[in-house]
């Protein structure tokens, strides 16, 4: 087959996909579905010029658009909200950007996005953090029977305030995690159709700089002897900044447990098991962060290097 022609293939088939992902965000599908939406824009912009991105990408949306009926504004939302950091991406990629730099800038993308539509929707009248603080409310209430009066009317404020001041956290790790899934996914179904694109380097080698440890101690003793209580600039900072720091302490433990694995070729089992309980244990990410703390500090990499 003619290359070209190939490639237009190939970019019809993500097409397809786009227009079917577009369509699922109207159906219960739309927590997955908000997953994967740049993942088709990237790969068009990683196989396409700009103007043929258009003609690809359009056809999607109109199409999606016309079948959606009365809930097509849901979709037209959607579609343009994830547009930009996915082209974002794929254009690094296409500049061959290291898979860092691309998932970085798309995590500032989607940032960026978010702060518009926050901004717009004030402008509009609409009360953001009074409708969070409601939205907050209603799920607990929904869940009360569940808790069996553990949580009381105090209790419950001040959980839903400390919520509304963490929505910065929030926001940033929502951007994080679908930059790295759009990358993740992304880059297997380009790599499976012949088109490569820059990759992570392994888990085991990732390191967080020195200077996070400093960050981190800093940010650990205003949580813990500073009152963070009232609407501070420093209170907002520590709680965003803590829980955060936390998370990729966190991640640097379980990067340190594939490094071990394969530095003494045993326990293979440990980095799996690691994973599965930061995900299902959540009090664990106070002990991982305490390892992702000593292996950055005191440089435990080393040490079993020159022991083996």
């Amino acid at each position: 087959m003619n290359p070209l022609h190939k490639q237009t293939l190939k970019s019809l088939l993500w097409t397809v996909a786009y227009t079917i992902l577009l369509l699922s965000t109207i159906t219960t599908f739309l927590p997955i579905t908000i997953c994967l939406l740049m993942i088709p824009v990237m790969a068009l912009a990683v196989l396409e010029t700009p103007l043929r991105f258009i003609l690809f990408v359009l056809p999607a949306f109109i199409i999606a658009y016309l079948l959606a009926g009365s809930l097509s504004p849901v979709v037209l939302i959607l579609g343009l909200f994830f547009l930009p950091a996915g082209i974002v991406m794929g254009s690094l990629h296409k500049k061959r950007k290291s898979a860092r730099t691309v998932i970085t800038a798309g995590t500032v993308a989607l940032l960026f996005e978010m702060l518009i539509c926050l901004v717009i929707a004030t402008l509009s009248g609409y009360k953001v953090i009074g409708g969070f603080r409601e939205m907050s409310k209603t799920y607990l209430d929904t869940i009360q029977p569940l808790l069996q009066g553990v949580m009381s009317g105090d209790a419950e404020k001040a959980f839903i305030d400390t919520m509304i001041e963490m929505i910065p956290t929030l926001l940033i790790m929502m951007s994080i995690f679908w930059a790295f899934v759009t990358h993740g996914l992304g880059r297997v179904f380009l790599s499976m159709s012949g088109t490569e694109v820059s990759r992570l380097r392994p888990l085991r080698e990732w390191m967080l700089p020195r200077s996070f440890v400093w960050i981190y101690l800093l940010v650990l003793l205003f949580n813990m002897f500073v009152s963070t209580e009232g609407k501070s600039v420093l209170g907002a900072m520590v709680t965003n900044l803590y829980p955060l720091l936390l998370f990729a302490f966190a991640i640097q433990a379980v990067s340190f447990f594939f490094f071990l694995t394969h530095t003494t070729n045993k326990g293979k089992a440990l980095p799996v098991l690691s994973i599965i309980a930061l995900i299902f244990l959540p009090p664990a990410v106070f002990v991982y962060s305490f390892i992702g703390l000593f292996d950055v500090t005191f440089g435990l990499r080393d040490r079993f290097r020159k022991n083996k």
